[in-house]
């Protein structure tokens, strides 16, 4: 359920902005390195006139260990841009082409998604953890 006191998270097409993700749990098992993913409207919804974005610069980082023991595990997503991902049968002639300024991008309608992939044991989970008030944490868990 959304927060009230909350405003919600706005970002700007032609503005560099950073993510932090933190797993503030120390995992026993660290002989593989633990990859974390940012995604934008990983499974966007199918609705006609929907925009879609892309997060450009790299889009995977490394786990490292925080400053201190509370801090957990903590990867730094920044100088991240979203850029509009335009319709492919537009073709070169498109009318209004280029002619758009920045467009603004609110976290009501575009969800920024952290996974994590992790085994342990023979077992595969993958963390997700996203922005938006309804369901912010989600584990799926694969038996290998």
């Amino acid at each position: 359920m959304p927060n009230p006191c909350k405003r919600p998270l706005v970002l700007r097409t032609a503005s560099k902005f950073s993510a932090r993700a933190r797993l503030l749990v120390r995992l026993h098992d660290r002989n593989h390195r633990m990859e974390a993913k940012i995604h934008i409207d990983r499974d966007p919804p199918k609705i006609k006139g929907f925009r879609k974005f892309n997060i450009l610069t790299s889009s995977s980082k490394t786990l490292l260990a925080g400053d201190s023991p509370q801090e957990g595990l903590v990867c730094d997503f920044q100088y991240l841009t979203l850029k509009e991902q335009k319709d492919s049968r537009s073709g070169k002639g498109a009318k209004g082409a280029g002619e758009q300024g920045p467009l603004v991008v609110t976290e009501e309608l575009h969800l920024i998604t952290f996974t994590l992939a992790y085994a342990y044991c023979g077992l595969e989970l993958e963390l997700e953890a996203s922005t938006g008030g309804w369901g912010d944490w989600g584990l799926r868990g694969v038996q290998v």
